[in-house]
């Protein structure tokens, strides 16, 4: 009863944190460039 089922859920669970980091990787590198493009006298001025 607990063969693939339970193989299956915990794939799910790992793919879902993998997933979970991509994104927020993802969001870092985009508000940055956002930050860059908002405001690039600031990043100028460093």
């Amino acid at each position: 009863m607990c063969g693939p089922s339970y193989i299956h859920f915990k794939l799910l669970l790992y793919a879902i944190k993998q997933i979970q980091f991509a994104a927020g990787f993802a969001l870092t590198i985009v508000q940055g460039v956002v930050l860059r493009l908002i405001k690039p006298e600031v990043t100028r001025g460093e």
